[in-house]
């Protein structure tokens, strides 16, 4: 009883270690894939320098502004970004996901100094979880301001990353003005 015990205990460890080990990105037929897969909504996959990006649809929020939900996993954990774009200037900002606040409560009450195991979600951003609601009207210089007073970061990583990536694996994160406002200058980019 007490070997098959261990056996559990052994399985459940090597279960959970290979949990956070590098995708191998197989498709039906067992072979690699090698390069992105875009689709014409904006959503892609097998994306970014690690081919560890995939990322929902993009969202018209009107008046020339889109956002877009990314997901990373950078071996472990998974990262969820909200690229919001005002198509009318080019400009955007990327703000990270956060990790859920009780995951943090937990690790604080634990006196765990490293949090960096958790997944970090745009679900605790986003309103009506989260502070910020993105709608036609945000204005990039305001929503920048309220979320340094949220304590929410915004990255470059993300860009850096699609810009880093093979040709093949690129994705062009102003897709969405180009699909939404063709005629504004963020789908000039």
């Amino acid at each position: 009883m007490r070997s098959f015990a261990l056996v559990l205990g052994l399985a459940a460890f090597a279960q959970s270690a290979l949990a956070c080990e590098p995708s191998i990105n197989i498709d039906e037929n067992g072979n690699r894939i090698e390069s992105a897969t875009i689709r014409g909504d904006c959503s892609f996959e097998y994306a970014g320098q690690w081919n560890d990006a995939s990322a929902l649809s993009v969202v018209d929020l009107g008046g020339g502004k889109t956002f877009q939900i990314v997901t990373s996993r950078e071996m472990c954990p998974m990262r969820e970004h909200v690229v919001f774009y005002d198509c009318s200037t080019g400009q955007y900002a990327v703000i990270n996901g956060v990790m859920d606040p009780r995951a943090a409560r937990f690790y604080i009450a634990e006196g765990e100094v490293d949090m960096g195991a958790e997944d970090l979600q745009v679900e605790f951003v986003l309103a009506p979880v989260g502070p910020l609601e993105l709608t036609e009207f945000s204005d990039l210089e305001l929503l920048l301001e309220e979320g340094a007073d949220y304590g929410l970061l915004f990255s470059e990583k993300l860009v850096s990353e699609m810009a880093n990536a093979d040709p093949d694996d690129r994705v062009d994160l102003s897709c969405g003005c180009k699909l939404f406002y063709p005629s504004l200058a963020g789908s000039k980019k």
